[in-house]
């Protein structure tokens, strides 16, 4: 593990730091000159919520250690004198803990985004509907039409999540598209209704859209060799499949499949 240590003689000087650097994990001692570790720890906890905080002092008090975890929101409390091992081993647990919240919050803010984007396209289809339904309520011709046009704009917004997964990894489509003949193909042989193959069609079309952000190594190995970033993200995926396609109707009952596809039954 290679990381950059950066020291500061007192609290003053580490918030200077921090103000023009991100820092990942900080180890601070309770007693300094001027501002405790405790109010550091505090100051640090609203301005950068994900920097991992780790207390040192010599003082025993069950309050502070409390007082410290209550307003630092600590990840480790550890009592003078320390073992190096000691401090080595809870600074490599506290890196992993920044690496996987920066990770959670990457993929909100994508999830975000993602939503944000469907939600406008979403509502751009409602309001053309709404406005050619009002010019052409009188005119079955035009209706037919309408119903025409509506169909191409949802399969335009099928194509824009395609789109979407393809910009993560190409044979995440290609797989999503066979498994999606195939269970067309199974759900004729079980003799399902069209609107239930409709949409277990678009759950198998779309299955994987939680996984347009995964390293392209995930899909070159069996999810039983995976290491643990890989598994929170095989298992996390298909909430993230579910959540962009809840705030579309038509694609509501697709998001619920994807949701528990990986359940067995």
């Amino acid at each position: 593990l290679h990381v950059e240590v950066l020291t500061a003689e007192d609290a003053a000087a580490a918030l200077e730091i921090m103000s023009t650097r991100e820092i990942s994990l900080l180890i601070s001692d309770e007693f300094m000159p001027g501002m405790s570790g405790t109010e550091l720890l505090e100051i640090v906890r609203e301005s950068h919520p994900l920097t991992v905080r780790v207390m040192i002092t010599g003082n025993d008090d069950l309050r502070t250690a409390i007082a410290a975890i209550n307003r630092g929101d600590v990840f480790r409390f550890v009592n003078k004198p320390w073992q190096n091992e000691e401090i080595l081993q809870i600074a490599t647990l506290g890196l992993e803990q920044y690496d996987m919240s920066h990770r959670a919050a990457r993929y909100e803010g994508m999830i975000r985004q993602q939503n944000e984007r469907l939600h406008a396209l979403n509502e751009e289809l409602e309001r053309r509907v709404e406005a050619r339904t009002l010019e052409l309520s009188e005119s079955r011709e035009h209706i037919t039409d309408l119903y025409s046009e509506l169909q191409q704009s949802f399969g335009d917004t099928l194509h824009v999540m395609l789109s979407m997964m393809e910009l993560g990894e190409l044979e995440v489509v290609d797989h999503c598209r066979r498994t999606a003949e195939r269970v067309e193909a199974f759900a004729e042989v079980l003799g399902l209704s069209a609107r239930h193959t409709l949409q277990v069609t678009r759950a198998a079309l779309l299955h994987w859209i939680g996984l347009i952000n995964a390293p392209p190594s995930l899909f070159d190995r069996d999810p039983s060799d995976f290491g643990v970033e890989e598994i929170a993200i095989w298992e996390f995926h298909t909430l993230l499949g579910y959540q962009v396609l809840e705030p579309i109707d038509a694609l509501r009952r697709p998001g619920q499949i994807i949701l528990h596809y990986l359940r067995p039954y």
